[in-house]
């Protein structure tokens, strides 16, 4: 091996593969040019010893370069510098485990040290098919994610937020501790001290103080939080001021904002989706939620966009988000929701 060619692998798009027997996956791989030399050509290749007697590999696809070479691309990736490359894997016909090994090769022929690479392939007996076009694929096959949307954020400490919910519900601190029960449609009134970052939680019997962070949970199914102090009017006159599960104030850092966040599970998130109306053909409203769900899912798997202090926004700045009256008034958004889930 070449000590002047090294690399520190730095992306792997999956680190495994669940795949229909003959499911063509996407694959994309970064590494670091950790060697002395330049790189003015990347790719990867099969090891000799997985090859079959044809010379192509197992996982062989026609969009290769060929039968071993999954792809080579071209442009200068300096010492220091991060190089990617894209390829299509072709999973097995027959249903079984495997193992995907690929080297990284730069400057034609010449071995990186480091480049290695290996991803388990799990093949199950169901095929593929020919035709996918129009068909959705994939479905989730993890536990459901829970995701945090920011509905609304506060600036000063004269501001308030004012909630209550329908049912028995626990005010609970940072770190997970109880702090105080309280009971269905009773109220409490939070401020909160921007130079001392404090919170001050009151109502009739309580007078808190917690720094950190609140989370208002409910203790019971189909809990539906108010925030009483929040104006977000429709045109027909709603204000959509209610969310299921979980209430969350957290202060972001970065930019200083308290952000009321509103913690629940994927399902019930789709469930408060506006980005379709009532009356649309279900077959319309359930692709819209697919996509919905598709959306949600990347940006609870790549938490940055917001820097990881909440998943996404209840706005078209992610998509639209109107809580539990939205249910009310699109029945059959929940209905498509629960036709496609996991999908």
């Amino acid at each position: 091996l070449n000590p002047n060619y090294k690399a520190n692998p730095l992306l792997k798009s999956q680190s495994k593969v669940d795949a229909k027997a003959g499911e063509v996956i996407d694959l994309r791989f970064g590494f670091k040019n950790t060697g002395k030399n330049s790189w003015d050509m990347r790719g990867l290749v099969a090891p000799t010893e997985t090859l079959l007697p044809n010379g192509k590999s197992i996982f062989y696809n026609p969009t290769w370069t060929s039968g071993h070479q999954p792809a080579v691309v071209g442009s200068d990736i300096n010492p220091g510098q991060l190089g990617f490359v894209n390829f299509k894997l072709k999973v097995p016909e027959t249903a079984g485990t495997y193992m995907a090994k690929f080297k990284l090769v730069a400057n034609y022929d010449k071995e990186v040290t480091g480049g290695d690479i290996e991803i388990p392939v799990y093949v199950t007996d169901e095929s593929a098919g020919k035709d996918q076009s129009g068909k959705v694929v994939n479905r989730l096959n993890m536990q459901e994610p829970s995701l945090e949307i920011g509905l609304y954020y506060l600036t000063s400490s004269a501001e308030a937020v004012e909630l209550t919910a329908n049912k028995n519900y626990a005010l609970k601190s940072k770190n997970g501790t109880i702090v105080t029960n309280l009971s269905p449609n009773e109220s409490v009134r939070i401020t909160y001290d921007f130079a001392t970052k404090t919170f001050y939680i009151q109502n009739a019997r309580l007078n808190l103080q917690i720094s950190g962070e609140l989370d208002f949970k409910g203790l019971e199914n189909d809990t539906v939080f108010t925030i009483l102090s929040m104006e977000r009017r429709t045109s027909s006159g709603w204000n959509d001021n209610k969310y299921r599960d979980e209430i969350i104030l957290r202060q972001a850092d970065t930019t200083g904002r308290l952000w009321v966040i509103n913690k629940l599970p994927m399902e019930h998130y789709l469930w408060g989706i506006a980005e379709t109306s009532n009356v649309s053909p279900l077959d319309y409203i359930k692709s819209i939620l697919v996509a919905s769900r598709t959306y949600a899912l990347y940006h609870y798997s790549n938490p940055y966009k917001y820097g990881g202090y909440f998943t996404m926004r209840a706005t078209t700045a992610d998509q639209l988000y109107r809580g539990y009256n939205s249910e009310i008034r699109r029945s059959r958004v929940v209905q498509a929701v629960n036709e496609s889930k996991g999908e």
